[in-house]
């Protein structure tokens, strides 16, 4: 197994998940740390880990290029992509790693369980709606349920194993037209399309330290403070992709029509809501409206 972990200016958090993956039951063949900041801050110094390969992609909100390299720079059978403000359970991957031995699983998914409430969901996998673009997250916020069988996902944020052959036939994450936001959901579409299930192992665990919120005007805002306007308009414009790829007749026409525009104007009225400052939530809308245009007309 290979692990590819993308990272943008947490180099402690990147220590804190190749310690939990090096402690495991199962451990990668290869750990492959993906570094998005121009600048590079990824070094595992002072304490390098012997096998760990640091890359360099330095593209800042370009998750899935990040995460195309590191595969691509891979050589085993199976490939676990984990974001950097994750840790894994001990028996994580070795749960995973058999599951995946089947051959009609494409994607398969850990439970990611809260960092500060470890035994509450953080996703348990995802629902998305082809006709109001509503995208659910069954067992959010609820204690984890003893459940031994796989569940059916849409897909999967954060942490996901994909066999190697899967991604050389769908040719990996989309980085053009979904380089953040919307990247794991293209590339799930693509999969289940190859007839190929997506699904979540229950018993495997991962643990989510990252932001846990559930209002998404501090979601969107926070994201803004932080990385600046085009995270929003990459967002936006994702979704409108999303759904011109992949829902098909009145429902693309209902999604593209209606729904998205009602699901910006909700959007909207969380971020004026939410108790930021003005110049963060005209930053923030301006560059959503304008990642809608860039996603209808381009």
């Amino acid at each position: 197994m290979a692990v590819v972990i993308p990272t943008f200016r947490r180099p402690q958090a990147v220590r804190s998940l190749v310690a939990s993956l090096v402690a495991g039951s199962l451990v990668p063949a290869e750990i492959l740390v993906v570094d998005n900041d121009p600048d590079g801050s990824a070094e595992l110094a002072p304490d390098p880990v012997p096998g760990v390969k640091c890359l360099r992609w330095g593209r800042g909100l370009d998750l899935a290029g990040a995460r195309n390299l590191g595969w691509r720079s891979s050589h085993s059978d199976l490939c676990f992509f984990i974001d950097d403000d994750n840790v894994v359970d001990q028996n994580a991957l070795q749960t995973i790693a058999g599951f995946a031995r089947d051959p009609g699983i494409g994607l398969i998914g850990p439970v990611i369980l809260r960092g500060d409430a470890p035994d509450i969901v953080w996703c348990a996998g995802v629902r998305r709606s082809m006709v109001t673009t509503r995208t659910t997250f069954p067992g959010r916020g609820f204690k984890l349920q003893n459940i031994t069988e796989l569940v059916e996902t849409d897909d999967m944020p954060d942490a996901l194993a994909i066999p190697r052959h899967v991604l050389d036939a769908i040719e990996g994450f989309d980085d053009q037209r979904f380089p953040f936001h919307y990247d794991e959901a293209d590339l799930a579409a693509r999969i289940r399309k190859l007839g190929l299930r997506c699904v979540v192992a229950v018993q495997a665990h991962v643990y989510h330290y990252g932001f846990s919120g559930e209002d998404p005007g501090v979601e969107w805002l926070r994201a803004t403070s932080l990385h600046g306007g085009r995270r929003a308009w990459l967002q936006a414009r994702a979704r409108v992709f999303f759904h011109r790829r992949h829902s098909h007749g009145w429902q693309r026409a209902a999604a593209l029509a209606l729904f998205i525009p009602l699901w910006a104007g909700a959007v909207a009225v969380a971020c004026i809501r939410a108790p930021f400052d003005v110049k963060t939530k005209w930053l923030t809308l301006s560059w959503l409206a304008r990642g809608l245009g860039s996603g209808y007309l381009t």
